[in-house]
């Protein structure tokens, strides 16, 4: 579970540096769900 919050934690640090746009709550989940699936290959 820590490994997830740490990973949610970095992926808004990326929106924060400006590396992933968020342009409405739409956008916030597929780009989440695009990180998370790069970090974690083995889920489905």
């Amino acid at each position: 579970m820590l490994a997830l919050k740490t990973m949610i934690s970095s992926f808004f640090q990326h929106v924060q540096d400006h590396r992933i746009e968020i342009y409405n709550e739409f956008s916030l989940q597929h780009e989440l769900g695009i990180y998370l699936r790069e970090r974690l290959p083995q889920y489905t």
